[in-house]
């Protein structure tokens, strides 16, 4: 079995949709929207949706943003232990990066054996497009359709330059 670990409900979408598209994991969405307003319900649905658009299988362990801990996470991921896991895709570690994407990062890299970064908030080539796969055009539509289902996230000032589907990947 693989599994993709994303920190908050957008991050498989943004980050790893081309590695959803064609390994199809079972993403785990770690968090639950507590630090952007009352939306934590419509994100999870976005997420649900957007999975739906890249046929990804998806569950959400629902840790509370601002409770995310080392002992919460790995309580709520030993489930996972019991089963064989081939592969866990990681949120790359970024010094001074987002807290919630290294800690997930960390005890990723810890519970499972064999794990795989994917790239976050790097420049919008690589974070667009990845530095290990190029996507066929097929692929970035379906992506732009994905991040289409983030309407909170395009509402957002503070997060709507990520949901751009038109000058960055043109």
């Amino acid at each position: 079995m693989k599994i993709l670990l994303s920190p908050h409900p957008d991050d498989e979408t943004l980050f790893a949709a081309f590695t959803i598209l064609r390994e199809k994991p079972l993403v785990v969405v770690v968090t639950y929207p507590t630090l952007q307003g009352n939306n934590g319900d419509e994100r999870l649905l976005e997420s649900y949706k957007a999975m739906k658009i890249l046929g990804a299988p998806v569950c959400f362990l629902g840790i509370k943003e601002d409770a995310l801990t080392e002992e919460n996470l790995r309580e709520k991921l030993q489930v996972f232990t019991h089963t064989e896991i081939d592969v866990a895709y990681i949120p790359e570690y970024e010094e001074g990066g987002n807290p919630h994407h290294n800690l997930v990062n960390k005890i990723g890299r810890e519970m499972f054996g064999n794990t795989k970064n994917y790239k976050t908030y790097t420049d919008l080539n690589d974070r667009t497009i990845g530095r290990e796969i190029i996507p066929t055009s097929e692929e970035l539509e379906l992506k732009k359709l994905a991040m289409n289902c983030y309407v909170t996230q395009k509402q957002n000032a503070n997060t709507a330059h990520y949901f751009n589907t038109t000058k960055e990947y043109e």
